[in-house]
């Protein structure tokens, strides 16, 4: 057994004690070696849940981080673990997005959120997602609200982790609009279009808006 390994079945017996099962680090060890273990194929044969399991000790290290006293202390060590799952998380979003297979896609959005719940574009990734299951009320509504929280983005924020944020907006933008035509609901599909104007690019806003009115005329 390679030290990854015993890292991470250490980390899941330390859960089942009540010392250490609101412990930030003991989910954050799982996380951090369960990373290194998905370059592993024969662990992941035997473990085919890894990467769902991964991004879950994920969210807890943030859920009992955020309930310390300090919490900011604990990014000084783990922010970059985190980050890096977040970079994992969207990969795999990514993936099935271009596969069409928007709800395996959506499922890994909703898993970064939980993530970064306080990132702006994380939600606007969230709220699309939403679109793309036809959550209209909800995907909306956390669209607009990434949107106004854009102001409040960190100006030190990583510029790989942004930009790959800004190409999963672009993806499920697309995808959301295919979603939204196909219900006929061609004028809420307008108006997301027109509101991610601020965070896309011009060409991706050119292509955006010539492959929604493609879809128009076909439909």
């Amino acid at each position: 057994m390679d030290k990854n390994e015993e890292c991470y079945f250490q980390s899941l017996k330390r859960m089942e004690k009540d010392k250490f099962r609101t412990s930030p680090e003991v989910y954050v060890f799982a996380m951090r070696s369960s990373i290194k273990l998905l370059d592993d194929r024969e662990f992941m044969e035997n473990n085919p849940r890894l990467l769902k399991d991964a991004l879950k000790y994920g969210y807890k290290y943030v859920k009992y981080k955020n309930k310390q006293e300090n919490p900011g202390d604990f990014d000084l060590y783990y922010s970059v673990d985190v980050e890096k799952m977040r970079f994992i998380g969207l990969d795999e979003a990514e993936y099935y997005y271009h596969e069409s297979k928007y709800r395996k896609a959506a499922y890994y959005a909703k898993k970064v959120y939980k993530l970064a719940p306080e990132d702006p574009r994380v939600q606007l990734i969230l709220g699309l997602a939403q679109l793309t299951r036809r959550n209209t009320k909800e995907g909306k509504a956390n669209v607009e609200e990434g949107l106004k929280n854009l102001a409040n983005e960190p100006s030190d924020k990583d510029e790989n982790l942004l930009k790959k944020e800004q190409d999963i907006i672009y993806f499920v933008a697309r995808a959301a609009s295919i979603e939204l035509v196909g219900m006929s609901k061609q004028q809420l599909a307008t108006e997301i279009i027109e509101t991610l104007s601020p965070v896309l690019t011009d060409k991706q806003k050119e292509t955006l808006a010539a492959e929604f009115q493609s879809q128009v005329s076909e439909g």
